[in-house]
């Protein structure tokens, strides 16, 4: 004869099941583990069993990886319970997000801090959208700093000051001119 009981360890957590067998010496007496309760504990999804004064009490668990709201860095959580302030297991996606409100929101200025592409992918985006030649003139009107940004940068940012200014000019929106910078990133 066999009597399933269900083990936990020296931090009360649930391990798994054993079938105590009768004892030799005193028939009708099972060989039970002193860690062990003979009430089978419910699983439940997000929880974890945990022995507490001789019952069975799920409580959250989170253990794995889960993401620090401040960095977004992904960080391996040990513990039961309640997620501490500041960490989150929902996933940060890849990208500019930061979290707000219970949720990670994309950051469209961070993004755009961001941008950045060769001279030349950002020439043949132009070409390839029709807007080199309007571009072009507005540089010949513009100053000189932006003229010299033009001619001899390798490489031109979002958010650079003349890029913002001629964008200005020719009364191109943030969207267009993002536009712009996610056609030139793909050109190879």
């Amino acid at each position: 004869m066999i009597k399933r009981v269900y083990l936990y360890n020296d931090n009360n957590l649930f391990t798994h099941h054993y079938d105590a067998g009768v004892s030799p010496e005193q028939p009708g007496v099972y060989i039970v583990p002193d860690n062990s309760l003979e009430s089978e504990p419910d699983f439940v999804a997000g929880t974890w069993p945990v022995a507490v004064n001789g019952v069975w009490v799920n409580q959250f668990d989170y253990r794995g990886i889960v993401w620090d709201t401040a960095t977004g860095n992904q960080i391996e959580h040990d513990q039961l319970g309640a997620l501490p302030a500041g960490l989150t297991a929902i996933s940060k996606p890849d990208g500019f997000y930061h979290f707000v409100g219970g949720a990670w929101v994309f950051d469209i200025e961070a993004s755009r801090a961001a941008m950045s592409c060769t001279s030349g992918q950002f020439r043949i985006a132009l070409n390839q959208l029709g807007l080199r030649s309007i571009v072009e003139q507005a540089i010949l009107a513009a100053n000189q700093d932006t003229k010299d940004m033009w001619e001899y940068f390798t490489t031109y940012k979002r958010l650079h000051p003349a890029v913002v200014g001629i964008a200005t000019a020719l009364g191109k929106t943030n969207a267009e001119v993002d536009a712009i910078f996610e056609l030139a990133i793909t050109i190879e």
